[in-house]
């Protein structure tokens, strides 16, 4: 989830954005600024367009900018259909739903439905793939088209135009159709594909077959198709370790290509494509060895990759014919590295913001509830474990410490154990109290951090989630009476902090209970994989884990376990499923 966060982007100088500003960072040599804004809203999910933003909410409301505004605007619902993904492209946005659909809206110079009209305030539904019976489950926007791939495997290009991909201003969006391998055929499509390319680019596309074959397609006098040879019709790319593509992204003149953990492939126009001479075939970025990539965008002549450190590295220019091809590695401040960056693209702009830590959130949302408290000062109530973790002392030290302070000094403390909130004006205070504790630095004493450290301590964990054991031989669990079940010790304050199936249980059985069953009849090592998250906020998989299996059980945890988390699970689940599954 992205909730009142910090959104920074690398601009020109000329650019537009629809938040308020500050410049944040000024590059040396003068070819990008890092510009930074306040994103005040809650979002499942944020795409970037030109100069304006769309998002959606948990609450299934979208919103957008319009183009050079700050003020938000709050769109018509196109349907009760739970909203699945946004996407934008140059000046048109597309809105994905879960069972599919497919709705379009944007700037009438740059796109149009056959037959209807589009604007900001009014979506419209492509119902050719309602028609079909087709499910929508990625999309790629560049500059000018779209390009559908759907459950059937099967790609779709939505977009009209003299050659291929490419749509003219003044023509209309025609109905996405399947390529029959007529040379004048004005869409494009391929079968059996599994991988899209993302990205702004103007006129091609890159797609992967589940036979592990990449194909790259468009009209394009670029060099960003990966081969020496142009083509309307699809080109075959060879020489790639294909099974290990994690992603492919495409600029304007340039497309990238993340293999495996640190093999970054480019090709395109000389700046653009990191290299100071033009490479129209697929070449290694060898600045890249040995730095592990979480992730890879790219804006129409510039790229962002984003390290496993947390490291930033930046490289292209704002215009055409650029020849600035040496990598920036931009240095964040020590504060983000605990913090989950995403990035993000627009048309000529590079985003990156960081996704906050719920945690937080269902700390502040617990210690407000007042439920399921274990211990009591001076009529404060809180959670013993919670309090023991964050003071790094016994409860009978805490106690003891507290009982002697004000009541507002103590609202104080608590009010950091669970919300890491000090006030300017009782800073001095508290921090007089917590160096009682040992703790004289706030910066590293984060609740994240003091979880990761109590999900360690074995001696402390208070309760026990029981799994039910499969029968071996047949894969079924076994008749209730014969249930035999496994234990997952955890600590019960931060079970029932994060996970409202978990609070929901509690409030309908024995509250002195020192365990529960769990019912979601999913593996132990899932439910484990799970439990860790609760503490650290990541999905981690160990050498024994089956990944397919993996995503499967916990494609519907967020849901399941009533988790205030949907955005970074998603995002960890999906990334596993381009790390390990290649999907």
């Amino acid at each position: 989830m992205i909730y009142n966060t910090e959104l920074f982007y690398i601009k020109q100088s000329t650019s537009n954005f629809p938040f308020q500003q500050e410049k944040l960072f000024e590059n040396e040599n003068k070819k990008f600024d890092i510009v930074k804004s306040k994103f005040e809203h809650k979002a499942e999910q944020i795409a970037f367009g030109e100069n304006e933003a769309i998002w959606f909410t948990k609450e299934n409301k979208f919103y957008s900018t319009k183009p050079n505004q700050a003020e938000c605007v709050l769109f018509e619902n196109p349907n009760s259909d739970p909203i699945k993904m946004v996407c934008s492209g140059f000046k048109h946005h597309l809105i994905v739903t879960s069972s599919g659909r497919v709705f379009l809206f944007g700037n009438l110079s740059h796109t149009q439905i056959r037959g209807q009209k589009t604007s900001w305030a009014t979506p419209e539904e492509i119902l050719f793939f309602k028609k079909k019976n087709l499910q929508v489950v990625d999309v790629q926007l560049g500059e000018w088209f779209l390009i559908f791939l759907c459950s059937n495997s099967e790609m779709y290009g939505g977009v009209g135009g003299v050659e291929g991909l490419v749509v003219a201003q003044n023509k209309q969006l025609l109905d996405p159709k399947r390529y029959t391998n007529e040379k004048k055929e004005l869409h494009i499509v391929a079968e059996n594909v599994r991988m899209i390319s993302k990205g702004c680019a103007t006129r091609c596309v890159f797609y992967l077959t589940n036979d592990n074959r990449l194909f790259s397609s468009g009209d394009t006098p670029k060099k960003s198709l990966g081969s020496k040879v142009t083509s309307n019709e699809p080109i075959e790319i060879k020489g790639l370790d294909n099974s290990k593509i994690r992603l492919i992204t495409t600029g304007y003149q340039h497309t990238l290509i993340l293999i495996g953990d640190s093999e970054l492939y480019s090709c395109g126009e000389k700046g653009s494509c990191g290299f100071m001479e033009d490479t129209p075939e697929f070449k290694k970025l060898d600045y890249f060895n040995n730095i592990y990539i979480k992730d890879v965008v790219t804006a129409i002549y510039c790229s962002l990759v984003l390290s496993n450190d947390n490291s930033l590295y930046y490289w292209g220019d704002w215009v055409s014919g650029g020849n600035n091809h040496n990598i920036t590695k931009i240095k964040l401040d020590q504060t983000f590295l605990e913090k989950n960056i995403v990035l993000a693209s627009g048309s000529h702009t590079l985003y990156f913001y960081t996704v906050a830590e719920t945690i937080n959130e269902d700390f502040k949302q617990f210690y407000k509830a007042k439920e399921f408290t274990d211990i009591e000062i001076n009529g404060f109530k809180a959670h013993k474990t919670i309090l023991e973790c964050r003071l790094n002392s016994k409860i009978t030290k805490i106690v003891n410490i507290l009982e002697k302070e004000s009541k507002e000094n103590i609202s104080g403390i608590l009010n950091w154990c669970y919300k890491s909130e000090v006030t300017i004006t009782k800073r001095e205070e508290i921090m007089k109290i917590l160096q009682n504790f040992g703790i004289t630095d706030l910066s590293k004493k984060t609740i994240i951090n003091d979880l990761k450290l109590l999900y360690k301590d074995e001696d402390s964990k208070n309760f026990s989630i029981l799994v039910a054991i499969d029968d071996d031989e047949d894969g079924e669990y076994i008749d209730d009476e014969e249930e035999e079940y496994e234990e997952i010790p955890v600590h019960k304050s931060i079970l029932l902090a994060r996970s409202g199936l978990f609070r929901e249980m509690f409030r309908n059985t024995n509250q002195e209970s020192n365990s529960v069953k769990d019912f979601s009849k999913k593996t132990i090592e899932s439910i484990e994989i799970l439990i860790k998250y609760l503490y650290t906020n990541k999905i981690e998989l160990t050498a024994d884990d089956d990944p397919e299996l993996i995503v499967e059980e916990l494609s519907d945890a967020v849901e399941y376990y009533q988790l205030n988390e949907s955005g970074n699970f998603s995002l960890q689940l999906e990334q596993i499923k381009r790390i390990f599954l290649k999907k």
